[in-house]
């Protein structure tokens, strides 16, 4: 997110526009004082450049002080995004979430509340399934076709808070896409949050049964948000974000996997924000990889019913394939599990890699 107006953010690459009186222009004075730089492009990014060489005179230097001052005074509050750490404590004050609960009830007016700044497209999805599921769709809508699947469970099991599960990952997705709905977009970007993930992943099975062949065409990617933001166990901290592939079973037998362009992709959306991240575990990725390979581990994630039918699918997680992720369904998983500071950094990882 962006505070002050000598940085621009890396997740989003926003452009302060800084009106100069036309006194100062002469024949040609660009008000885009600074631009994005890509996040894939090999050069310096965050500090942007300077598009004017020709020093102003000092009457103009005072109507620029002006103007910036101004600027941060009107446009600092809009800019402001979201914090996914107020967030996801807002989601854990709402009690537990499983399906048809009143906890799931006001965590989805809390969501509702988060999103309605950005006026996207939302709606509720259900499906036919018993009990009826509530699951959070908004669009951000894009300069071309296809679309990038953002998403996270809002539902926990009875017994807890869903600080780490899923409440993290639904209050980053939330905050990333605030943070990417003030930049334009080569393909628009779909929020998932899934109803029903505890209960056999039957939101996202169930969403998906009833997205037709073009629907399902038009998704170019899904990135799922599952543990995020976990405060360390030790003082010494050490923990890596983690891209996990889960794989699933084809529709016919075999196993399909997460295509490693994906894979990839996540690593340098990490890499942007100077975060590197292990791939399958953070301890024994050789291992772990291996057995992604050649078997089903017990994890599921939202991301399997996509990978399963072809849709290219990855999980970004705090947790790697040999962490216990017990405390998910427990009632330890309260705000004190979740680290401010490291929530703010998977929101800008969030967005990079999107």
């Amino acid at each position: 997110m962006i505070s002050r107006l000598e940085k621009t953010d890396p997740s989003s690459g926003n452009l302060w526009l800084i009106p100069v009186p036309e006194a100062c222009t002469g024949t040609r004075y660009s008000t885009e004082i600074f631009k994005k730089f890509s996040p894939f492009d090999g050069r310096q990014r965050g500090r942007g450049e300077l598009l004017e060489t020709r020093r102003p005179a000092s009457r103009c230097r005072a109507w620029a002080a002006l103007a910036t001052l101004v600027t941060l005074l009107t446009t600092a509050p809009a800019l402001a995004g979201i914090d996914a750490a107020s967030l996801a404590e807002n989601l854990v004050a709402a009690g537990p979430r499983p399906t048809g609960s009143a906890g799931h009830r006001r965590a989805i007016e809390i969501v509702r509340a988060a999103l309605a700044p950005l006026a996207v497209e939302m709606r509720l999805s259900g499906g036919s399934s018993q009990p009826p599921l509530a699951t959070i769709e908004a669009l951000l809508p894009g300069q071309g076709e296809g679309e990038i699947l953002l998403t996270a469970h809002l539902d926990t099991v009875s017994a807890s808070r869903g600080a780490l599960d899923d409440g993290s990952g639904c209050a980053v997705a939330i905050a990333a896409l605030h943070d990417l709905a003030r930049t334009p977009l080569s393909h628009s970007l779909r929020l998932v949050l899934f109803d029903g993930e505890e209960a056999g992943l039957r939101g996202s099975r169930s969403w998906l049964r009833e997205l037709d062949q073009e629907g399902r065409d038009r998704i170019l990617a899904l990135v799922n948000l599952e543990m995020v933001g976990a405060r360390a166990a030790s003082p010494r901290g050490g923990r890596r974000p983690v891209v996990l592939p889960l794989p699933a079973q084809g529709p016919r037998g075999g196993q399909r996997r997460t295509p490693g362009w994906l894979v990839h992709a996540a690593l340098r959306g990490f890499d942007t924000v100077g975060w590197p991240a292990a791939v399958a575990d953070s301890r024994f990725p050789a291992v772990s990889q291996l057995l992604l390979r050649l078997a089903y581990p017990s994890r599921a994630a939202d991301s399997q019913p996509f990978v399963r039918v072809g849709i290219p699918a990855v999980v970004l997680t705090d947790f790697g394939l040999w962490a216990d992720t017990s405390v998910g369904h427990s009632s330890a998983d309260g705000v004190e599990r979740l680290d401010p500071a490291r929530l703010e950094r998977w929101t800008a990882a969030t967005a990079a890699t999107v």
